[in-house]
């Protein structure tokens, strides 16, 4: 992307975003996320923190670091997984309760 491109889509002056580009100024957290969302980047890319430039996100997904043990990993995930049914049991049970004092109906929120 031009830097007249970013710099449209981000409304400031291409001398901002040149100034951005070589470190003389820095951007507030909102342009950050901006820049961003105009690059199709992830924040934590443009910020150095990590070295993926797009979110690598699925759904049901447990994000470890590559050298992370893989018995660890399958205790996280058995783990994340119960985690899991509990809380859409527990959902489940909250909906049934809340049905059986409202007599079946459903309630108008």
């Amino acid at each position: 992307m031009k830097q007249e491109e970013l710099a449209g889509i981000l409304f400031v002056s291409v001398t901002t975003i040149s100034r951005y580009e070589n470190n003389h100024c820095e951007p507030c957290d909102d342009t950050k996320v901006r820049i961003a969302s105009a690059l199709n980047i992830t924040l934590d890319y443009l910020l150095g923190v990590h070295d993926l430039a797009h979110a690598l996100v699925k759904p049901d997904t447990i994000m470890l670091p590559s050298d992370f043990p893989n018995e660890a990993a399958k205790i996280i995930t058995e783990y994340a997984n119960l985690v899991g049914r509990e809380h859409r049991n527990t959902k489940k049970g909250n909906r049934q309760k809340h049905t059986a004092r409202t007599g079946g109906l459903a309630a108008n929120k």
